[in-house]
């Protein structure tokens, strides 16, 4: 006769047996939706990223019914990858990292390194840890690479290495790096590394301020570019060609590149690199003078900023919203094992149960059971009510999260948004007073052609009324009223010849230089005339002139008579600056970046900040009256600049001044 305890253990077989039916079915049901899931989210990745990761996060809420590391590392390295594509950072590290775990278990060595470099990528990009996670990864990466025959990969990271030096500020650094990588490119003959490594190689030249190399390395890049037709890559090499062209003073090539990168950019929506061009593409008309087309791009580029500014935060937001729903998740799967673990260990207890209930009496097995099957059904019940319980708390807690996250965010950006308002203003204040300097230069420049010319006219009539005098004092007898018509004749002389030399600085101060033709100019032999022509004026102090010139002729294209001018002015000026005794030393040094150096340094008195800050403005002078009217440093500066050449001061009270000069040299002419 089948005994009640049998019976009872049958029923209870079948059911965990269909219960584990049910649970493998199921599992299996849910490894063919991760699949399908997948399938769905690589079919639109490239045209709809943010959609993508959403089908990854379906599959990822089903991957507690996977038992397939292969599956899950799977599922993570989308997640990750696909974050790192968009921008959620802090969320891709969480996600890649879990991917690499998985990955490295496999011992699936090439999906390994680039994790690692995706890593790296992701904390460059992120700005977090101040780069040092960053270059770990990168290291990883390129030993990972290097260990499994990959040359090329494993070179592309070392070439990120050079990006955090530059972060760091170590440029010269970050240069070397990129140099090395493009001698193995070559050798590897990689067009796509090749490319690369000649566009950082540029960007970084630039940087430097080397702006000669750093335009052939650019127009490399370019040439190289353009055989891959790639527009994420060719977009910044054109805004790289306009940076070298504009700090060159070729205006007209640095706004034709710098308009193709902004064309590029804002065809294929990069919005940063649409920043970058119009950012460039400002200080070109700025420095063209055209400030209607600068003032225009201004707009733009506040504009985009703002774009940036708003997608970061909409981005930090998701980012916040997703790293939550994420920590969630992943409680919750912790929740289902533990359910699973519970499960497993009530069937042990079950099967000793059994066993012990078969020694046991019919009648105590009856009351067992029936007291079994009340205590289940009250425990299921007591379970399902607190797990509701539970998860509304836990709903309220998420709720109550969110509202305080979403208004500290409102809050920062509020900060944000002061700050911004501040910047701007700092802008259109330092704008309105370059504007108003701008037309005070133009209308002066107008004004004294002007006055000059008038100037003239009654002066030539006062010059013919003094000869005819001459000639009538000439005629009368001579004796003390004679003697005093000259003595008046001449100071008449001497005011006309101050202001006929006024009228001469204020006609030569508005004349346009750059209508004058360049010819080849022996610079060496410029400044020994200046010195020659200024002997007598040394001989009544006790200033001497040194000379520490390039032992070689150095030939540049210019004006020989306005260099003579800015030479005799600046030397004039140092030796108007040493009161009793000192040196005047002239130097010559041809740099690198294929610029004359021109140093003129002396001993003298020096000038004080407030003087320094208005040495080069038009009539400033500190000179006595009558001595100068204080266009002598203001000419000197426009004619430099006419020279594609640039004019700096370096003084110090008490101690002396250095005049640095630099001028760009013609390469056929040395």
């Amino acid at each position: 006769m089948t005994s009640t305890l049998q019976i009872r253990h049958s029923i209870l077989r079948k059911t965990v047996g269909i219960t584990l039916f049910l649970f493998t079915a199921s599992a299996i049901a849910e490894s063919n939706n991760i699949e399908t899931l997948l399938t769905k989210g690589d079919s639109i990745l490239k045209t709809n990223p943010t959609e993508a990761l959403n089908i990854y996060h379906e599959a990822e809420n089903q991957l507690s019914a996977s038992h397939n590391l292969q599956q899950q590392a799977r599922v993570y390295y989308k997640l990750g990858t696909t974050s790192l594509q968009i921008g959620y950072y802090p969320k891709a590290i969480t996600e890649l990292k879990s991917a690499l775990t998985l990955y490295q278990k496999l011992d699936e060595d090439s999906i390994v390194a680039e994790l690692y470099s995706d890593l790296g990528s992701a904390y460059y990009f992120g700005e977090i840890k101040g780069g040092n996670e960053a270059e770990k990864y990168f290291q990883k990466a390129y030993a990972a690479f290097s260990k499994i025959g990959l040359p090329a990969s494993a070179q592309f990271n070392a070439n990120y290495l050079g990006y955090i030096h530059w972060a760091k500020g170590e440029k010269e650094k970050a240069l070397e790096i990129h140099k090395l990588c493009l001698a193995v490119f070559d050798t590897l003959n990689n067009l796509k590394g090749r490319t690369i490594c000649h566009s950082d190689i540029g960007f970084t030249l630039n940087s430097l301020g080397r702006y000669n190399e750093a335009l052939e390395y650019n127009l490399k890049a370019l040439e190289l570019a353009t055989q891959m037709q790639d527009p994420l890559i060719i977009t910044p090499i054109l805004n790289n060609i306009g940076i070298s062209y504009l700090n060159l003073k070729d205006l007209k090539k640095a706004e034709k590149y710098s308009q193709l990168s902004l064309q590029k950019a804002e065809k294929i929506s990069q919005n940063l690199r649409t920043k970058e061009a119009l950012a460039n593409l400002h200080d070109v008309y700025a420095q063209m003078e055209n400030y209607k087309m600068a003032y225009e791009t201004h707009l733009q580029l506040k504009a985009i900023n703002d774009s940036i500014k708003d997608l970061a935060a909409i981005r930090k937001l998701a980012q916040s919203d997703e790293q939550a729903a994420f920590s969630l998740k992943q409680v919750q799967i912790k929740a289902q094992q533990a359910e699973k673990d519970a499960l497993a260990n009530a069937k042990l207890n079950h099967e000793k149960d059994r066993n012990i209930a078969l020694m046991s009496g019919i009648g105590m097995l009856i009351v067992i059971a029936l007291l079994l099957i009340l205590n289940i059904r009250s425990r299921s019940r007591g379970s399902k009510l607190l797990k509701k319980k539970n998860n509304q708390l836990e709903d309220s807690n998420l709720l109550i999260a969110k509202q305080n996250q979403k208004l500290l965010e409102h809050h920062n950006e509020l900060e944000e948004k002061n700050e911004e308002l501040k910047t701007l203003l700092n802008e259109l204040k330092q704008a309105q007073s370059k504007l108003i300097q701008y037309e005070k230069l133009a209308s002066l420049g107008v004004l004294t052609s002007g006055v000059a010319h008038e100037i003239n006219n009654p002066l030539n009539f006062l010059k013919s009324g003094i000869y005819a005098l001459e000639e009538l004092v000439e005629n009368l007898p001579k004796d003390d009223n004679q003697e005093l018509a000259n003595t008046i004749i001449d100071h008449m002389n001497t005011g006309l010849k101050r202001i006929t030399y006024i009228t001469t600085e204020l006609n030569r101060f508005s004349r346009n230089s750059a209508e004058k033709e360049f010819v080849a100019c022996d610079v060496h032999k410029i400044l020994n005339n200046c010195i020659l022509i200024l002997k007598p004026q040394l001989g009544s102090t006790s200033c001497t002139i040194q000379t520490n010139f390039a032992n070689h002729s150095i030939i540049i294209l210019g004006h020989e008579s306005s260099l003579h001018q800015v030479f005799t002015n600046i030397l004039d000026n140092s030796i108007r600056a040493i009161s009793t005794s000192g040196t005047i030393t002239i130097s010559t040094q041809v740099l690198k970046s294929q610029q004359l150096e021109i140093r003129i340094e002396d001993t003298g008195c020096g000038m004080s900040e407030e003087v320094m800050h208005h040495a080069f403005d038009p009539f400033f002078t500190t000179r006595q009256a009558g001595e100068g009217i204080g266009l002598g440093l203001y000419v000197s500066y426009q004619l430099i600049v006419s020279h594609k050449g640039t004019i700096n001061l370096e003084s110090q009270q008490n101690v002396g001044t250095i005049c640095i000069i630099n001028l760009p040299i013609n390469k056929s002419k040395k």
